[in-house]
């Protein structure tokens, strides 16, 4: 699947993002005490709108948005912040969720993107479902922590010339199980675009209708300028 110019770019940021994640987890030996990557988690999550609200057609700067797919039963969410796809190889071993009032059952996911180069930029395959984590319910209005050792592959960007090397990386997504639960997290531009946050939203949970290893699946849909309200404890190998 091969990407427009403005997906090429948030593709790019992203690599450059985990370059500079490459940087802060070299400082640390493999196998040492995990560093913590991803939202910080001092802002209390405000977005109120759950899986069976479907997802914004974002054509205005801000909310209200006209949204679509509504009545799902339940979601995941894969986004594309910094940090999340980690610049070397090892393993989240736990990840950190921040929920207000409203809680419910959720898991996390660790999914694949594929990429590779051409002759004009990437293109890429994104995503497949590689491990599925236990379901917990967290605790409201609080931060709950998740074991998950998930065992994060990374392989080196291939230079600019090499058109035949296939490269992955992982990433973590969440996923909500229940209708009306809000997806954690908040909106960094009043629910308006912003490019270098790109998010994409499978209807129902991938957990529902996919076995772990996955083919690659495309998303439902995708917008962009949500941040969910978790991180990880990232161990490097």
């Amino acid at each position: 699947m091969k990407m427009k110019a403005s997906k090429l770019a948030v593709f790019a940021r992203n690599l450059a993002l985990s370059a500079i994640f490459a940087l802060v987890t070299a400082c640390s030996s493999a196998g040492g005490p995990p560093v913590q990557v991803g939202p910080d988690l001092t802002l209390a999550p405000t977005n109120t709108l759950a899986c069976q609200d479907g997802f914004p057609v974002q054509i205005n700067p801000s909310f209200p948005q006209p949204f679509t797919l509504q009545g799902a039963q339940s979601c995941t969410l894969l986004s594309f912040f910094g940090g999340e796809q980690a610049g070397v190889p090892g393993t989240v071993v736990s990840a950190n969720i921040r929920i207000g009032n409203v809680t419910g059952p959720m898991r996390f996911v660790r999914m694949r993107i594929l990429f590779q180069n051409n002759n004009i930029g990437f293109d890429r395959a994104c995503c497949s479902v590689e491990q599925f984590g236990q379901v917990f319910t967290p605790a409201a209005n609080a931060v709950t922590t998740v074991a998950l050792n998930f065992p994060m592959t990374r392989d080196p960007t291939p230079s600019p010339n090499d058109t035949t090397t296939l490269a992955a990386a992982d990433l973590v997504g969440l996923e909500i199980l229940a209708p009306n639960v809000p997806i954690p997290g908040n909106w960094t531009r009043n629910g308006g675009p912003q490019l270098g946050l790109p998010d994409y939203i499978y209807f129902p949970a991938l957990s529902t209708r996919v076995n772990a290893p996955s083919s690659n699946l495309r998303s439902d849909g995708s917008y962009s300028g949500f941040l969910p309200s978790f991180n990880l404890n990232f161990v490097r190998r």
